[in-house]
């Protein structure tokens, strides 16, 4: 099966799903990207691929919004690679760029299996949204299957029309192998890297990703500000950069307690397995996300997770009170209890990183690449596989 693969940039928390699906047996693979890199999101080359991939001439359109930039792609190109491809399925990830449309109506034309792999989900309320969701649910509507990154985005493709019994969940990973071989690294720095931070016994709540507004950095800060207020010892360690950052750094100051919080910004990939481990458990506050990648890491190094219900990663990666807790976007009262639940209780917070660990086990490359053939498989036989 020739399957053609499109993907908005270069990214190596893929790398290995594409790896995976590429050495899967019958599948002749090839990888187009839009762009190397975009406006806000940008990585360094990791280790060479062995899958065949392309980055296609063209342009990038960015929109500055109200918490984010949006890229959109424009490759002009596509329609000769397309042709020149010649696959037997096309799949398509996500909407966002006018050549994920150029892709869809070409496929629509030459009556090419059309796949769409999507991770947005309910939780994503904006005026684009509205105006754009008409031509989404058309787009949705004519595909021919459906990978959705978990539970919450296959439910959103169904409410567009997507039909359920194709419409394959491809959990969206990490590579699990060389994540945890970075944990079994950097595990001997954890005691002395702690110790620098000067947080002595205090219980460490940890945040890393992009600081933008719709991270809700500033409700985390709150919310550890009550537990302290209560008389717990918790500290707060911001790993990450961005616009929100001096922001936060200020409100942190002006709200906790002196020498109980760090911002030490961007860290390297490899470098990341440090601060999770010298954590006690995890927070990631968004009021939008679509699913939430630092939840895989934090859980893959047995930390009990508390995240908000918007982030796509929660229905599938947070049980409630089993490895963490679910919080409503925005509550800072209810994230400061499940703070001061899982930081006064050792016992339970043990048990919880166990089971973080146990939950995080399905979202592997391999399954993600299994996930996204029977996609390709279902568009190829028009659903008709049993």
């Amino acid at each position: 099966m020739r399957i053609l693969l499109l993907h908005n940039i270069v990214n190596p928390h893929m790398t290995p799903v594409f790896e995976a699906l590429s050495k899967s047996a019958g599948v002749d693979l090839t990888i187009a990207f839009f762009a190397e890199r975009e406006a806000d999101r940008a990585w360094d080359a990791g280790a060479a691929s062995t899958f065949r991939s392309v980055v296609l001439p063209g342009r990038q359109l960015n929109l500055l919004l109200r918490w984010d930039t949006l890229s959109f792609h424009v490759n002009p190109g596509f329609g000769r690679f397309l042709r020149g491809c010649a696959p037997d399925v096309v799949i398509n990830s996500g909407w966002m760029s006018l050549t994920n449309w150029h892709a869809f109506l070409a496929c629509r034309r030459r009556r090419i299996p059309h796949v769409l792999w999507a991770g947005s989900t309910a939780n994503e309320p904006s005026l684009q949204r509205s105006a754009t969701r008409p031509a989404v649910r058309y787009l949705v509507r004519h595909s021919d299957a459906w990978a959705s990154y978990g539970s919450a985005s296959a439910d959103y493709l169904v409410s567009l029309g997507a039909v359920r019994e194709r419409v394959v969940p491809a959990y969206h990973c990490i590579d699990n192998a060389r994540f945890l071989e970075l944990v079994a690294r950097t595990q001997p720095r954890v005691a002395a890297e702690r110790a620098a931070l000067g947080f002595g016994e205090a219980r460490v709540v940890l945040f890393v990703g992009r600081m933008l507004e719709r991270k809700g950095g500033d409700h985390l800060i709150d919310a550890v500000a009550r537990v302290q207020h209560d008389g717990r010892d918790v500290a707060l360690l911001f790993v990450g950069d961005g616009a929100m950052r001096i922001t936060w750094e200020k409100h942190a100051a002006a709200t906790l307690r002196p020498g109980s919080f760090r911002f030490v910004g961007n860290r390297p990939l490899e470098e990341l397995p440090l601060y999770y481990q010298l954590a006690d458990l995890f927070v990631l506050p968004s009021l939008e996300e679509v699913w939430g990648l630092v939840v895989n890491e934090a859980e893959l190094a047995g930390l009990p997770v508390i995240a908000s219900a918007a982030c796509g990663a929660t229905i599938d990666l947070v049980e409630q009170g089993v490895n963490g807790h679910r919080f409503a976007p925005g509550d800072v009262a209810g994230l400061a209890r499940a703070i001061d639940t899982i930081a006064g209780d050792d016992h339970a917070r043990a048990a919880m990183g166990a089971a973080s660990r146990r939950l995080v086990e399905r979202c592997t490359p391999s399954n993600v690449a299994a996930s996204l053939l029977r996609a390709a498989e279902l568009a190829v036989a028009g659903g008709r596989i049993a």
